[in-house]
């Protein structure tokens, strides 16, 4: 068989052509070039200027960039703006509330720095406020600490706090009350809320694990026993959490970080704390409402206000794939029954024994059982229990602290 070879053939690139280009075209068309980015730079800026305006009326203020620290997440802040210079008073008060809201978080903040003596970039900025020529104190190592991180760090040791913690801690202790001290116990069923299934859930339930209930009792008895640990006010805004042997050395056994944990009633100090700064300001044209119930109404123009009341359906989720800490996962256990109407400067706290839609997901737990877990603990046991699912309570005289604290009692057990 014979093959035939193809012949090859040479291929020869092109001809280049030469073409002169008119180089004043050239120039002209690089000045065009930087003419549209210069212009689309100002048409960008200019929809950023125009998206940051404010009309009058109200609106939702944010605070910018919140922090670890911050509670801004826990609360929506509502203002009403008026007039010429809306933005800039929108400005000044988001800046303001952005402020507010990482102090007091920084100053309720409970576990931050335990065991090491750090402080928080909050408890720093309250600190630098601080009265600077009051003297040191034992125990306070040349740093101002002045939350409940440094002073759950700090057992048996003196330490000089916020001012305002001072009054905080002063107010709970003379309620006669002693969930200040349930901190363990918080921290505990931290781990039923942050559950993401039915199993986990039940692996730390008091109510259906042994060990898990043991723990809660125990740790209960010592947050009941004054000799086991307490708070003392030394005036001056200095304190010392004494701590027994016996109870450190518990605490240490069950790798426990919190003593002290202002626990559900957070916020209602928070609030009270964020109103008190907006006041002293002159911004008294809001109200303040936290995903958990407690609200500062601080308008004085007269407009009226609505919260929908609601009520839980006793119910069983049939399947354990429903159960969750998802608020929004379970509309269809509770109902809107009425509306409270209200206006003026007002304090009102709404306790829920259960989740509602937007609701914090590290306060509640519904069961596969329809049971449900939630922060509202017993001193007794260290279980929690509630005497009503729901209570509606309001002041035009106390804040939403006065108001919990009036209703703890009566409201746990």
């Amino acid at each position: 068989m014979s093959m035939k070879r193809e012949s090859r053939k040479t291929y020869s690139p092109p001809p280049v052509t030469r073409v002169e280009v008119n180089e004043h075209f050239g120039k002209g068309r690089v000045i065009l070039l930087a003419v549209l980015i210069l212009a689309a730079a100002a048409a960008f800026g200019y929809g950023i200027w125009i998206s940051r305006q404010r009309e009058a009326g109200w609106v939702e203020i944010t605070a910018e960039n919140p922090s670890a620290d911050s509670v801004a997440g826990d609360f929506t802040l509502l203002y009403e703006l008026e007039g010429k210079g809306s933005t800039a008073l929108y400005r000044e008060i988001s800046l303001a509330y952005a402020q507010d809201a990482e102090e007091i978080g920084g100053l309720l903040n409970v576990s931050v720095g335990y065991g090491e003596g750090d402080v928080t970039d909050a408890e720093r900025s309250n600190a630098d406020v601080a009265d600077a020529e009051r003297s040191d104190v034992s125990g306070d190592e040349g740093i101002s600490a002045p939350g409940l991180a440094y002073i759950n760090s700090h057992p048996n040791e003196t330490v000089r706090v916020d001012a305002w913690l001072y009054e905080a801690l002063e107010k709970i202790t003379e309620s006669g009350t002693r969930y200040l001290y349930l901190g363990p116990v918080y921290e505990w069923y931290g781990g039923i809320f942050y559950s993401q299934t039915a199993e986990e859930a039940s692996a730390v339930d008091p109510f259906g694990n042994e060990d898990a209930a043991r723990f809660c009792r125990d740790a209960a008895l010592y947050a009941n026993d004054p000799q086991a640990v307490q708070l003392e006010l030394l005036g001056e805004d200095q304190v010392c959490l004494f701590v027994s042997d016996e109870y450190l050395a518990f605490l240490e056994e069950n790798d426990c970080h919190v003593l002290l944990d202002f626990g559900w009633m957070k916020n209602a100090f928070a609030a009270d704390y964020l109103a008190e700064k907006m006041i002293a300001r002159g911004h008294t044209r809001g109200v303040l409402t936290s995903r958990d119930g407690y609200i500062r109404c601080l308008d004085e123009s007269g407009t009226s206000f609505t919260l929908p009341q609601t009520a839980w359906k006793e119910s069983v989720i049939s399947s354990s794939e429903n159960a969750s800490n998802d608020s929004n996962s379970h509309e269809e256990n509770f109902e809107y029954i009425s509306e409270f109407s209200y206006t003026g400067p007002m304090s009102i706290v709404y306790l829920r024994a259960y989740p509602v839609a937007d609701a914090p997901d590290d306060s509640y737990f519904v069961m596969p059982d329809g049971s449900i877990r939630t922060a509202y603990i017993d001193p007794a046991d260290g279980l929690c229990r509630t005497s009503r699912m729901e209570w509606l309570l309001h002041s035009v005289e106390e804040g939403c602290a006065d108001l919990v604290l009036s209703a703890a009692t009566e409201f746990i057990g």
